[in-house]
């Protein structure tokens, strides 16, 4: 649960990007993972203006 908390907040603050433009090839183990990882992109989400009501 708490995970899943942190990742929302994370996904609501930041803002991922593909750093490569190779394509990600699968290493088949007992569960399917990237092989050799994913490279990704973090940057700040820009913060909206706040509005008056």
């Amino acid at each position: 649960m708490e995970g899943q908390l942190i990742l929302a907040t994370l996904a609501q603050r930041v803002e991922l990007a593909l750093d490569t433009a190779e394509p990600i090839a699968a290493d088949p183990l007992v569960t399917l993972r990237p092989r050799g990882g994913v490279p990704m992109r973090v940057s700040r989400r820009a913060v909206a203006p706040a509005t008056a009501d």
